[in-house]
Parts: structure tokens; C-alpha cells; sequence
């Protein structure tokens, strides 16, 4: 259940949501993409990205 990633013109193609998804996707392990349920799925998910450096903090980059 591997995703490919085509070339594409325009920029708006390129910076699209399906483009960025593409990498990270192909890089989880296949009893990740496999899981029989969305509950298994994000259970699975979390134990792979617990180890994972973060990207993103969303909670500081919240405005109140």
C-alpha cells in the first residue's frame, strides 16, 4: 500500500496536501499502513512516532 509521487508543473500541484503526505506515508512500517481498524491504526501510529523527533508543536502555536 505504497503511494507514488508524480511529477508535476505547477506549484500548486507540488505544495498540495497529497504531494507532502506522499513521503511520510511510505515510510511507515507495513504493520502501520496494514491495521485492521482506525483505532489499531492510531495505536500503531503513536508507538512509531513516540521515538520520533518533533516536527510540529501545535500547542505553542496556539492563539488565545
Amino acid at each position: 500500500m505504497k503511494l507514488c509521487k508524480h511529477q508535476s508543473r505547477l506549484d500548486i500541484r507540488k505544495h498540495s496536501f497529497l504531494m507532502r503526505i506522499v513521503n511520510p506515508w511510505n515510510s511507515l512500517p507495513d504493520y502501520v499502513v496494514s491495521a485492521p481498524t482506525i483505532m489499531t491504526f492510531e495505536a500503531r501510529l503513536d508507538k512509531v512516532w513516540r521515538n520520533q523527533p518533533m516536527k510540529f508543536n501545535y500547542r505553542e502555536d496556539l492563539i488565545l
